[in-house]
Order: structure tokens, then sequence, then C-alpha cells
């Protein structure tokens, strides 16, 4: 799960209580405590999710602005793309993924200029790897519904409240040592009609 602002509405103690029910990872790559070099412990920077022969790791970029000051103080959100580059590398050299994905919560493709390219920045080549640092973008926060390209590199936003699913689509190709992304393209289904057995879990 990335971490968003509405994690932090109640504060950070509550929200470590809150993710000891968690089964999965909270990731932000570029949240720090206000001496801007602490990590909070709840979190981590990526992870790697193997299924079957593939394997992918997400970074979590942008925390939005719209988190209490009072709370907002007691951390550092500083510009994720640099970090999403520097995790990208990690991920591809020393976890041998497959695939990386951007995971985010701030706004996306729509957002002001500024935003836009420290995001776009992201889709860019790596010279060190030669491939994308990021294979595939998902936003949120806003509550939109998006998708398209950036620099041949997916990206999707699906709403909220569980009205939409998006889907990444691959097309990958063994090389002999990875999995290469040979064609990409993103779905946008609409929950009610294609979530029709109610889940018991939720």
């Amino acid at each position: 799960m990335a971490l968003g602002n509405h994690e932090l509405d109640w504060g950070e103690d509550v929200l470590k209580e809150t993710l000891k029910l968690a089964d999965f990872p909270v990731i932000s790559c570029n949240t720090f405590y206000s001496d801007r070099i602490s990590i909070p412990e709840w979190i981590t920077p990526f992870t790697v999710v193997q299924k079957q022969d593939i394997t992918v790791g997400f970074a979590r970029y942008n925390m939005g602005s719209s988190v209490l000051a009072s709370v907002a103080n007691q951390f550092y959100f500083p510009k994720a793309s640099e970090y999403i580059k520097k995790y990208s590398r990690e991920l591809r050299l020393s976890y041998n993924c497959d695939l990386v994905l951007g995971v985010g919560h701030d706004e996306g493709a729509n957002s002001s200029d500024y935003y836009l390219q420290d995001i776009e920045s992201v889709t860019y080549t790596d010279s060190t790897t030669g491939k994308p640092y990021v294979d595939g973008l998902m936003f949120a926060h806003d509550h939109a519904t998006q998708s398209g390209r950036m620099n041949g590199v997916p990206y999707m936003e699906a709403s909220c409240n569980g009205k939409k699913l998006g889907v990444l689509n691959y097309k990958l190709e063994y090389n002999g040592v990875l999995y290469e992304p040979k064609s990409n393209w993103v779905t946008i289904l609409d929950a009610y009609n294609t979530c029709k057995v109610e889940d018991p879990a939720i």
C-alpha cells in the first residue's frame, strides 16, 4: 500500500497502531522525520512481489500536501523523483526485477507543470540499466479517472472509493535472463459491473 495523506489524519501514534493490523507493506521512498535523515520504522521505501517467474518492484512517490500542519511538521516529504531513480536502480540491479512500478498517492498527469516534470523524469531511460526508471505509474489523490503514456510508460488513475479498478497490462518476453515488457496497455474497469460477487473478507 502506498502511504497517502489520510493515513496521517489522526497522527503517527494512531497510524502505527492501525498498521499492526496490516499484513502487507506500506511503502514510501520519500517520507522522513523532520530531521530529514530518519525514516519512520512503519514504512519501507519499496517492496518486491514475486508472481511465478515474474519479479515486480514497487517504489512509492510523492505525498500530498493535504496533511494537517501539526502532523506534517513532524515529517519531511522531499520531491520523489531522485528517490525513485535511486531505488529503481537498486530494484533492477540488486533484486533483478523484471518490472518496476511507481505507485503514489499524489495527483498524476493532469497536475501542475512543476509536479508533472518531476513525475515525467522517472519515465526517462536510466543510463546505468538502459531501461526506464519505471515501467508504469499509478496515480491517486484527486479522485480522477485517467490513463495514457509518458515517453511510452503507461500511467493510470482509477477514480475513488472502489468505483473503478485500474489494471496495468504487460506482454512480457523472456530474454534468457529477465522478462522484458514488449507492449503495455491500461484497462479501467467499472467495479460495480465487474465485481458482482460479494467478498466475505471485505
